[in-house]
């Protein structure tokens, strides 16, 4: 817009929105050498149209505000000073102020709200009539507290203290905490909680020895007007509600910082915790800073603690009659929300805890077995160099380094998944040639084991087929032997031969055993040797009921020879 647009646009703002008529135009003005006559008396238009608008106003109702704001002004300057003739008369003069201030106060945001949404009306103008109105404010408060220092005895220390208290409340907690530390924010809030309490400690006392003095006849209209007492009564109870909401709000934030900073400890413990393992040094260490954080300097016990006090002042604020909902809701929201997150981590410690623990267990598995294991491999490998007794007496104990063996590949397997990769790359390398060694040292242990265990079958062959014969003679010469024809003689060998023959089964079974050892031995199970056992076996069979019965017979003869003798 040019300067002949803008002096259009002010002439016509002037004609519809002031009343001014307008006399010249843009084309008069916009000239080297304007008329200086013409300019003069359109001017004087806005003098006729507004004479008693002070300067710097931009319409009537505007003019009427800073009017009255300069007038204010003044004469509250001159009234701080002047010193108090009578204290009851100008208090009253102090409430006349107090209710017109309020009243051009509220024309003044009326008025705000109107002319803010005018493209016509400047934004500084509205920012002067807030700074003029602010400043208005503080001379009134300073008069009402030039009132207070004058009240007599004990009132006058009650107001200078409610003075004080208002002054901490309209304070307020200016900080952010974003951009702080936990440790500063803890820092701050418990100065402001400390100044709370030294001003606020003895509140009740106060407030008690304020209504006693209140109600005293001698004080009442006689020393201090009623609306100053009644006004000293608002603002104390006023101060009792906001320090009381004040005070559990502080309480409640020295709390939360103080968890806040436990809980960044826990957060680096864990971001430990959670990183892949070291060497046995390396993962013993961080065990043992562990046990420090949890068992030594009980971390998690202080932080539930803390918890149990957050929750508890949580819901000692949400128990005020006079609270900011929201702050009710923010603080019962993160008092679940650090008692939900601090459930989770202490779970997650336990599982920490267990692994750090399997991983130095595992770590020892390592240390005790695989330079043993590589030493014993060493030297298992020159001794299969050697006689077959000194390779038995080496390996008796093959079994034992098995389970070792069994024990070491699995503590390595285990700290591959849990260590670093340079480390689980190093433990990989180590466990192919262990398992390498162990396998070519295990082949060989068990063809010998192989050859011991044919040898011993052998042997056992032998001797179980040498018994088996021998027990086969044996018999065949009782069954070959005649006895005496007296009764004991046959009674004798009759027992015998029953016993014979109640074990041809254990026979028949000793002589299946003998062919399966032998079929193991890869022999011909029918060989001669188990052909002349059956053969033997099976002509016992035949023989044993022939001489049985013989013998029965014989007997029967003798019992009847016995029992014709004459008695003697």
């Amino acid at each position: 817009m040019d300067v002949r647009e803008r002096l259009e646009n002010a002439f016509d703002v002037a004609e519809q929105h002031l009343g001014v008529p307008r006399l010249i135009d843009a084309e008069d003005v916009d000239v080297t050498k304007p008329d200086e006559k013409s300019i003069m008396t359109y001017i004087a238009q806005f003098s006729r149209r507004f004479p008693d608008l002070p300067f710097g106003s931009i319409n009537k109702e505007h003019g009427e505000l800073l009017r009255w704001l300069a007038g204010t002004r003044q004469r509250l300057s001159q009234v701080i000073q002047v010193p108090i003739t009578d204290i009851r008369t100008e208090y009253k003069e102090y409430v006349k102020e107090v209710k017109e201030f309020d009243e051009k106060q509220k024309q003044c945001k009326a008025f705000e709200r109107k002319e803010s949404k005018s493209p016509h009306f400047p934004g500084e103008k509205l920012k002067e009539l807030k700074y003029l109105f602010d400043d208005v404010a503080d001379r009134m408060s300073r008069w009402r507290k030039k009132l207070d220092a004058n009240l007599p005895g004990d009132l006058r220390h009650i107001a200078e203290w409610i003075n004080r208290a208002e002054e901490v409340l309209a304070h307020g907690i200016n900080i952010n905490p974003s951009e702080l530390t936990p440790e500063e924010n803890l820092q701050r809030f418990t100065q402001f909680h400390q100044e709370h309490i030294s001003v606020f400690a003895d509140k009740d006392a106060t407030a008690a020895k304020f209504h006693r003095l209140k109600r005293d006849p001698s004080i009442v209209n006689k020393q201090v007007a009623v609306e100053h007492l009644t006004n000293l009564d608002e603002r104390l109870n006023i101060i009792m509600n906001s320090s009381e909401e004040r005070g559990r709000y502080l309480d409640f934030e020295q709390t939360h910082w103080k968890i806040q900073i436990y809980f960044i400890q826990l957060e680096h413990l864990m971001k430990y915790l959670n990183k892949k393992q070291g060497d046995f040094n390396q993962t013993e260490q961080l065990s043992n800073e562990y046990k420090r954080k949890i068992f030594d300097e009980k971390l998690i016990t202080i932080i539930e603690n803390l918890v149990g006090e957050l929750t508890h002042k949580a819901q000692c604020y949400s128990q005020l009659t006079k609270k900011d909902d929201r702050t009710a809701k923010e603080f019962h929201a993160y008092s679940d929300n650090i008692r939900k997150t601090l459930k989770s981590a202490v779970v997650d410690l336990k599982t920490k805890e267990h692994l750090l623990q399997e991983t130095l267990d595992n770590w020892k598995v390592y240390q005790n077995s695989y330079e043993q294991l590589k030493v014993w491999l060493n030297e298992g490998e020159q001794i299969l160099q050697r006689s077959s007794d000194e390779k038995l007496t080496y390996f008796a104990n093959f079994n034992r380094w098995s389970q070792t063996h069994e024990q070491l590949h699995k503590a390595i397997e285990y700290l591959m998944s849990v260590c670093d990769n340079e480390i689980a790359a190093n433990l990989r390398n180590k466990l192919l040639f262990i398992n390498r060694r162990w396998k070519d040292i295990c082949d060989l242990v068990e063809e010998l084991e192989r050859d011991q265990t044919m040898q011993k079958k052998r042997e056992e062959f032998l001797a179980t087929r040498a018994s088996i014969l021998d027990a086969l003679e044996t018999i065949d010469r009782e069954l070959q032997h005649h006895p005496e024809c007296t009764i004991k003689a046959l009674k004798e060998q009759e027992n015998r031969l029953y016993k014979v023959q109640s074990g041809i089964d254990a026979f028949n079974e000793n002589i299946q055993s003998l062919v399966q050892l032998s079929q193991s031995l890869g022999h011909d199970g029918t060989n001669g040797h188990l052909q002349t056992c059956y053969d033997k076996l099976q002509q016992m069979q035949d023989k044993l009921p022939l001489i049985l019965k013989r013998n029965k017979t014989m007997l029967g003869y003798l019992h009847k020879f016995e029992d014709g003798l004459p008695k003697c």
